[in-house]
């Protein structure tokens, strides 16, 4: 397959020709124009034999109508879904596609993946849309390197080396938080600015940031602790960031589980780093947090470094906090309000008091809304609400809830919920239901408004799926490494919201992995 790029530059006798073209075939009634982008130099393809757009003998994927429909290339104006693909411990390749799956194209075939699904470092798509950035990584010596594409251009730029073994003072435990942590690569909100950790200059890694557009980097920390986990305030005003200098080795989340020397906040503008004061007397052995509203971050996870076991908020800024009466694990975020829709489960709350609460800026203590527990909680932009599913009944139930707490929309299906995850669409309209572990649960269903009864897509084991932007597309994987093991074809898979137009885009090997990262934009 020919690569294909966005045409991004105007050139006055290609659209000379193209008129030329309309003014010959619109008196004979049929016109069919397509503009090709022009070449440019981008990621190769990957081996033909290895990964191909696929279409199963025993599935009817070519409607004539649908066909006409598809593009060669991908749209400029976007958005595109962005799915990475490999093997574990080798490079992977980054790929793009409009939302209905056409124009599939690579965009890098260089990018260091680790963990599975998600759990540790993935390339990272700007928020805006019009980046996407990654690591490298190369061997004898060992070295990385932050890579940034620009998805106008399709220019691909090694901005910078993170790491050298063969320089004096390097040690792995630099490697590990800048290629282990989820987080060491971090967009802010607006998309423009990248947080990262790097040792460039060895001795220990650091936080450093760099802008695009300016295609500026500068180092912001300096101490004798490794930096890791940098993660941007909601206002995207603050970088907060630890660091530690005690490593000891784990058996999850990382090689490592770190110890941190403390708490820092870095302001975006001045690039001033500011040591936080922890509010409470114990030193946690493990931190992990995320932005809720403002300045304002909540501490989240097993060993939460809190008064308890439970979750707590800190403002970076005022120094005001609070403690969660329960830990803060499934829950989804209004950008717009702050409000924070969470579940607590009856292990690690009584059973009198588990369920849903909702924590907002002006009542950060919570209120009740169920005394029933919820799971895969969604924010859902387009609609305005969140979306959760009910987990205390057999029967597959839907929420949607304001952000005043009140549920404006329940939808029942006759079917059992066991082991089912649930996505929303972003207006709301219609839900994809999914299952991987039992085989009476094994497929991708779809149910809409107009219509409570669900429309069965596929009985593979569907592993994830995602809506597109405009909530006319689901985009679902197969993963035959998912038990029970099936004849089912590994790839990617995309259904139109009605359940007809079901497609097979993507075919890769058994032994690799498929991951869909989301889309550039919205």
């Amino acid at each position: 397959m020919r690569p294909n790029y966005p045409l991004t530059k105007n050139n006055n006798r290609f659209w000379l020709i193209a008129l030329l073209i309309f003014l010959l075939t619109i008196s004979c009634g049929v016109l069919e124009v397509r503009l090709d982008a022009p070449d440019q130099e981008i990621a190769p393809q990957s081996n033909p034999d290895q990964y191909s757009e696929g279409q199963p003998s025993d599935i009817d994927t070519s409607p004539e109508q649908y066909a006409e429909q598809k593009l060669d290339t991908l749209n400029p104006s976007g958005p595109w879904l962005v799915f990475i693909t490999g093997t574990e411990g080798e490079s992977h390749q980054i790929w793009a596609a409009n939302p209905d799956g056409s124009a599939m194209t690579v965009l890098a075939d260089n990018a260091f993946v680790t963990g599975y699904r998600g759990r540790h470092l993935r390339p990272q798509i700007s928020p805006n849309g019009h980046h996407i950035a990654y690591i490298e990584v190369q061997d004898q010596p060992l070295t990385a390197f932050l890579r940034v594409i620009d998805l106008a251009t399709g220019d691909n730029n090694r901005v910078m080396m993170l790491y050298d073994e063969s320089q004096v003072g390097y040690q792995p435990e630099m490697m590990d938080v800048i290629l282990n942590q989820a987080s060491s690569l971090a967009w802010s909100p607006d998309g423009r600015t990248l947080g990262l950790i790097g040792a460039m200059e060895g001795g220990s890694a650091d936080l450093y940031v760099h802008n695009p557009e300016e295609q500026s980097v500068a180092r912001v920390s300096d101490g004798p602790g490794q930096a890791y986990m940098p993660v941007w305030s909601a206002d995207g005003k603050l970088i907060l960031h630890t660091a530690t200098s005690q490593f000891h080795r784990g058996e999850w989340y990382s090689p490592f589980v770190f110890t941190p020397d403390g708490l820092w906040a870095l302001n975006a503008d001045t690039y001033i780093n500011s040591p936080i004061t922890w509010p409470y007397g114990n030193n946690p052995e493990f931190i992990k947090y995320f932005p809720w509203y403002g300045s304002t971050f909540a501490f989240v996870g097993t060993g939460s470094p809190c008064q308890s076991d439970n979750g707590c908020w800190l403002d970076v800024v005022s120094g005001e906090t609070g403690v969660f009466p329960f830990p803060i694990v499934e829950y989804a975020i209004s950008p717009q309000t702050g409000g924070l829709l969470a579940t607590s489960f009856q292990t690690t709350m009584p059973s009198d008091t588990a369920g849903a609460y909702l924590f907002t800026p002006q009542n950060p203590d919570g209120t009740l809304l169920f005394d029933f527990e919820l799971d895969n909680i969604q924010w859902l932009d387009q609609a305005g609400v969140f979306s959760a599913q009910v987990i205390s009944i057999p029967q597959l139930q839907a929420l949607q809830i304001s952000t005043d707490g009140i549920v404006t929309k329940s939808s029942n299906w006759d079917r059992s919920s066991l082991y089912m995850e649930m996505k929303t669409s972003p207006n709301g309209k219609t839900t994809a239901w999914y299952g991987y572990v039992d085989e009476n649960n094994m497929g991708l269903w779809l149910g809409s408004d107009e219509d409570q009864n669900l429309v069965q897509i596929t009985s593979e084991p569907v592993f994830d799926a995602v809506w597109s932007p405009d909530s006319e597309w689901v985009f679902f994987t197969v993963d035959e490494y998912n038990p029970p093991p099936t004849d089912s074809d590994q790839g990617l898979y995309v259904v139109h919201r009605d359940g007809e137009e079901f497609q097979f885009l993507f075919v890769i090997p058994a032994e690799d992995n498929l991951e869909i990262l989301g889309f550039t934009g919205k």
